[in-house]
């Protein structure tokens, strides 16, 4: 059994706005950078196998100082960036509406299927990053594993663990909160006829407060 903690990365300069981000490089805010120091010492908690991040800047920025902390390897895959919002990134959700109401509809009905102008779709995005996923669970077979990434690719990936439809990905994970975790207690297994299956459950969905003060206990989600 391995456990793989995704974690969003800490608050960046766009989610003032609330502006979709998606593969535009963006820098912390002070906030996010205070955040990022807290999920460093929380993290110091967990006696790590590995650190994996996007390379997206946002999300190397989170990721350094718990490697800096913790003193274990950054590895970083461009695999794990978040889906590519295409035409809509640098929007907010009310600017998507007025600019592009087709593609804002459709968006609402299967937000995984369609695909961004210039972008991808969410189920692109999750194939491109469940490669580094599937990479994760071969290389560590135990421990503590934490995934730096982003908000939609979360929640596409705890889908795809979980065996949930991921158009519903947006009704089932309303949000994931920069430096939000959603932790997975997951393994490889080998079926009768040769073929690998990823088999997981979701332990715990925390907060930003409880995910920084280990010691305070969240509830466990039930689905």
């Amino acid at each position: 059994m391995i456990d793989i903690h995704l974690i969003r990365h800490s608050q960046s300069e766009w989610h003032l706005e609330n502006k979709y981000a998606g593969h535009t490089d963006i820098c912390l805010t002070e906030t996010g950078k205070k955040q990022s120091q807290d999920v460093a010492l929380w993290a110091s908690s967990l006696e790590l196998t590995a650190l994996y991040s996007s390379n997206s800047l946002r999300a190397t920025q989170t990721a350094k100082p718990i490697s800096d902390y913790c003193k274990i390897p950054l590895q970083v895959d461009s695999r794990l960036r978040e889906v590519n919002f295409g035409v809509i990134e640098g929007l907010n959700p009310m600017e998507f509406r007025s600019k592009h109401p087709d593609l804002y509809r459709d968006f609402l009905e299967k937000p995984a299927e369609t695909v961004m102008p210039e972008g991808e779709s969410g189920t692109v995005a999750l194939e491109r990053a469940w490669g580094a996923i599937e990479k994760i669970l071969i290389d560590h077979s135990t421990g503590n594993v934490l995934v730096i990434t982003h908000g939609t690719l979360i929640r596409l990936i705890a889908c795809r663990f979980l065996g949930i439809d991921l158009n519903e990905y947006r009704r089932v994970f309303p949000l994931v909160p920069n430096a939000g975790r959603m932790w997975f207690r997951t393994h490889l297994e080998t079926l009768s006829d040769g073929r690998t299956v990823t088999r997981a459950g979701l332990m715990k969905f925390d907060q930003v407060t409880p995910l920084c003060h280990p010691a305070r206990n969240s509830e466990k989600m039930r689905i």
